[in-house]
């Protein structure tokens, strides 16, 4: 077993996580992976960006989105703003392409 270090500094792992704030945000990558939550029903997923690994936390409209798209193809997903369910619900809309 390796010898732990207890001197050496502890560095905190974060999630780079991509947030959808405003109507019009989107992002693009390549298409790596999909995480289950381990807090929710939906898929968390991951897209190789300019800037590195970021994580898209997945919705119900997402997973339907990307249910059929194949890892490694370039993706862009934007947010077009909220939307009413036909039961009056209101979600966060998004369109998705794919390359």
């Amino acid at each position: 077993m390796e010898e732990i270090n207890l001197a050496e500094e502890w560095k905190k792992v974060e999630v780079n996580a991509f947030r959808f704030e405003n109507e019009g945000d989107n992002i693009e990558g390549v298409y790596l992976r999909a995480e289950k939550s381990t807090q929710y029903e939906n898929d968390n997923y991951v897209l190789e960006t300019a800037d590195g690994n970021k994580t898209v936390f997945g919705t119900a409209v997402l997973n339907t989105k990307m249910a059929n798209i194949p890892l490694g193809k370039m993706v862009k997903i934007a947010y077009i703003g909220e939307a009413k369910s036909k039961k009056g619900v209101m979600y966060k809309d998004f369109d998705v392409f794919v390359k």
